[in-house]
């Protein structure tokens, strides 16, 4: 029941953190930016395409003809699981998205909150380490990412290698293996994260592993095949990309996105962006952790919390996940850029600083319990929580009502510290509906005009949102990456209408044109367009057209 009430709490919270895009999801959105169109079209694609076509999801309808082209972005696999029964009822794209986000910031609350109550017996406690890790600097600057929202699944390995360590039996490393797996299924981001802080787990509990070697060898090969055995189809079509259109980060792009000393002192937090933080803006990510989950982290460590193995482990998670979001920066970065390909499979270490915030918040969560427990024994109430063993005692009078009021005083400091709310939100008005038109057309590839490449590539993304309405081959397209020759191309087609425009759209297979008349350069061809004799208007409404090709 406890549980229960926990994830009431965290839904709560989510709402307030958010707050107004609870009173309203269907219409607030962050349409005004890229990202948050293209994860919008990502979602929608997956919720989709898993259920009816598994073997062709990474065969997205975007920059037509290439294939694969969902995994020119993360594949938000577990985003789109989680939006299938809104996506299947008929919620609009932006919905359903927004429910997923609302999703990830409760469960991620709760997930964490119920390992770290695991530990130390106290719900207060975690409560106050999933309010640190769902409603954290990082997570807060970053809504339209709806990939690094999601860390429910965190728990599962860390639980894992706690049980690993402390029964040796063999099926919690294929649990540590699936965990991992699991949890890459939001984000390849997190997939390296994860797998880092799980090795910093490993290494900061040596001690009771370093005496089975040959044991401990064969948990770590059960737990590699078990994660590489369920990510193979979610893997392969990087690999692949990789191998075949040099989808890599360039070592100047990796050390551009690191972090520097500054993200750590970078929030949007309202306590503290007017006050001081704002200097910092300028940093890759923000990564501040709060003064009061520094506190209680530190104030765990302090009251005998370097004696825990559960301690010793987030600590190194935090050591470990700093170091990673600043290794661009170090000496020998280049060499392994160079010769270790997964080294260049992202472009932003910066962002390992969250998993070093969800460190801070576990620890906060630990240093909770210890704080609660010292004040209860000062009070002359319980002699140990269950964190330190051993039952509670009964306390007097007064005891447990301060402890209650402590505690509670605690979790509103770590929130209010964190709090960015009301957010600004734009009004999503709907996909307009003569894209209809484009879906009825049998067989039909589409291109919207104007088409955008270079530096102006971003504009595309309000096409992805449209796409999710017609559901057609699109040649138009925005990612992570773009196919090569995209830029080439794409100075040609902007000389639409003319003939080597026509051409290369003929040659990719356009069979429909959709026009945006009501774009400067659109409006300035609107009589070329009429006179052009391959262009048959099909449909115009709200200031757009559709033509069919010939």
């Amino acid at each position: 029941m406890k549980a229960l009430y926990a994830l009431a709490f965290c839904v709560a919270l989510t709402a307030a953190h958010t707050w107004p895009l609870a009173s309203n999801p269907a219409v607030h959105s962050r349409a005004d930016t890229s990202d948050y169109n293209l994860n919008v079209w990502a979602v929608d694609w997956v919720a989709r395409t898993l259920p009816v076509d598994p073997l062709h999801l990474f065969d997205a309808n975007i920059f037509y003809p290439q294939r694969l082209t969902l995994a020119y972005s993360e594949p938000l696999i577990l985003q789109g699981v989680l939006a299938m029964p809104a996506t299947w009822l008929g919620a609009s794209p932006v919905l359903s998205f927004n429910l997923v986000l609302l999703a990830g910031f409760a469960l991620s609350a709760w997930a964490m909150a119920w390992l770290v109550a695991r530990d130390t017996g106290s719900w207060v406690a975690g409560l106050v380490a999933g309010s640190a890790v769902a409603f954290n600097a990082h997570n807060l600057m970053r809504l339209p990412h709806i990939q690094a929202l999601h860390l429910e699944l965190l728990p599962i390995v860390f639980v894992a290698i706690d049980r690993l360590l402390t029964t040796r039996r063999w099926p919690w490393a294929v649990l540590v293996g699936a965990g991992v797996a699991l949890q890459a299924t939001a984000s390849i981001y997190l997939l390296i994260f994860t797998a880092w802080a799980a090795v910093c787990a490993w290494l900061a509990r040596m001690p009771e592993w370093c005496g089975r070697l040959r044991e401990t060898a064969g948990w770590t090969a059960v737990a590699g095949v078990v994660c590489a055995t369920l990510l193979l189809p979610v893997l392969w079509p990087y690999w692949e990309l990789s191998r075949t259109a040099g989808m890599t980060r360039s070592l100047a792009e990796t050390t551009q996105c690191a972090a520097g000393w500054t993200d750590y002192f970078y929030t949007g937090s309202r306590v503290h962006f007017d006050w001081w933080s704002a200097r910092f803006r300028a940093s890759a990510d923000a990564n501040f952790p709060g003064i009061v989950v520094t506190a209680l982290a530190l104030s765990g460590v302090a009251l005998g919390g370097y004696r825990d193995p559960r301690t010793r482990t987030w600590a190194a998670v935090v050591a470990g996940s700093v170091a990673l979001s600043m290794l661009p920066l170090l000496p020998g970065f280049a060499w392994l850029h160079s010769h270790v390909p997964a080294i260049g499979a992202i472009r932003c270490y910066s962002r390992a600083g969250q998993m070093a915030l969800v460190g801070m918040a576990v620890l906060a969560g630990y240093g909770t319990a210890r704080v609660l427990g010292a004040a209860l024994r000062a009070a002359g109430g319980s002699a140990a929580l269950a964190a330190e063993g051993g039952p509670s005692l009964p306390s007097p009078r007064g005891a447990r009502p301060r402890g209650v009021a402590l505690g509670i005083l605690l979790l509103a400091l770590v929130n209010l510290e964190a709090t960015r709310a009301p957010m600004w939100y734009s009004d999503f008005t709907g996909i307009p509906a003569i894209y209809d038109r484009l879906r009825d057309e049998p067989n039909a590839v589409a291109i919207e005009m104007p088409f955008y490449s270079g530096r102006m590539i971003l504009g595309n993304s309000r096409y992805l949102v449209a796409a999710t309405r017609h559901r057609k081959p699109l040649v138009n397209g925005y990612s992570g990456f773009q196919p090569r020759g995209y830029d080439d191309m794409g100075s040609t087609l902007r000389g639409f209408p003319s003939e080597k425009a026509l051409d290369i759209m003929r040659s990719l297979g356009v069979t429909h044109v959709v026009v945006h008349r009501g774009t400067g350069q659109m409006q300035r061809r609107r009589d070329l367009i009429a006179a052009q004799p391959a262009l048959q208007l099909l449909d115009e409404r709200d200031g757009i057209a559709i033509f069919r090709l010939r």
